[in-house]
């Protein structure tokens, strides 16, 4: 067990990243407890002290979900600078990531608390990338579906202060629900599309689980480890093939969420507000125009007295001809 140990932790940190370009050489300590190998600067340490501590609560439950025993060991690296994560074992990830898990390998790599984002929760993000090594050990590491994989890792993560179901109403008001075979290249994805991908994938797998519960979870990774179809898994777990699955699970987000947008009432009412505010000064602005020309029209049109000339000065007749008006009565 200890030969193996040692070549694993040999292997993961060999300093080459998937482009073959060399990533940044920095000395790294090892602290292992068993299944876990922790890599790490000495000003990460407190933090790695407690990451076992945040894995052993998790194990338990998730080995007993995806009924499977986990092996080990497993390396997890404390990425010390940004230039170490974006070149350690795998380059040309979006900037928006905060780790990422790399099955084959056994191993997670982590930005270190002291350079990443501080909304970022280190320990959510430990158990989620935890889940992506757990799942493709269970299914013998056979290709599993983006939209499982990153569900149930959000499952097991647990964001309790994520309003997913405001992001699906809004991509259902704005038509721009993304298809759940297409989250496969999330990595691709702008930032806010990214953040769609992972809220429907957290969205599916919860619907699925509160139908099909565990049971319907073992048949779904038992086919994929199998290689099989997942038109073909579904049948067997749900009675249904994927494509009618997902069109159900739309129609479930439609019944529940289509107005969910209206929970930001005041911000639509502000909004609302300020256009309103906008459409009233142009129309004002366009009426006082209009006033301006009309009163500018007659002026324009109408020549002066001392402009006219003496024909058009008398009457006519009503042949047209001029003619002058004799007042005197002795003519």
């Amino acid at each position: 067990m200890m030969l193996v140990l040692v070549r694993v932790v040999l292997f993961a940190f060999l300093p080459v990243s998937a482009s073959g370009h060399d990533a940044p050489f920095l000395s790294l300590q090892t602290q292992i407890q068993p299944p876990w190998i922790i890599q790490f600067q000495p000003q990460d340490s407190a933090l790695a002290r407690d990451m076992p501590r945040l894995l052993d609560a998790k194990l338990p439950d998730i080995q007993r979900d995806l009924a499977m025993q986990a092996a080990g060991p497993y390396v997890i690296v404390v990425a010390p600078s940004r230039e170490y994560y974006n070149h350690y074992l795998i380059s040309g990830l979006p900037k928006w990531s905060g780790a990422y898990a790399v099955p084959t390998m056994r191993t997670l790599v982590m930005k270190s608390p002291r350079w990443d984002r501080p909304e970022n929760d280190f320990g959510k993000t430990l158990i989620h990338e935890m889940v992506h090594l757990l799942l493709h050990e269970r299914i013998k590491g056979q290709p599993a579906p983006r939209w499982l994989d990153e569900g149930l890792a959000l499952f097991y993560e647990e964001p309790r202060d994520w309003d997913f179901p405001l992001a699906l109403s809004k991509a259902l008001l704005t038509r721009s629900l993304i298809p759940l075979g297409q989250i496969d290249a999330v990595l691709s994805f702008h930032p806010s599309q990214a953040a769609l991908a992972y809220q429907e994938s957290y969205s599916v797998v919860t619907y699925f689980l509160s139908l099909y519960d565990l049971d319907g979870l073992q048949i779904l990774l038992d086919g994929l480890q199998r290689r099989e179809s997942l038109e073909a898994i579904f049948v067997q777990a749900t009675g249904s093939p994927f494509s009618a699955f997902e069109l159900e699970w739309q129609q479930y987000i439609q019944d529940r969420y289509s107005y969910h947008w209206l929970a930001e009432w005041d911000t639509f009412l502000w909004l609302f507000i300020l256009l309103l505010a906008a459409a009233a000064f142009l129309w004002i602005r366009r009426r006082n125009q209009r006033t301006v020309q009309e009163w500018e029209a007659p002026l324009e049109a109408s020549p002066s007295a001392s402009d006219a000339t003496p024909e058009e000065s008398g009457p006519r007749s009503a042949t047209g001809e001029t003619f002058i008006e004799n007042n005197d009565p002795d003519a």
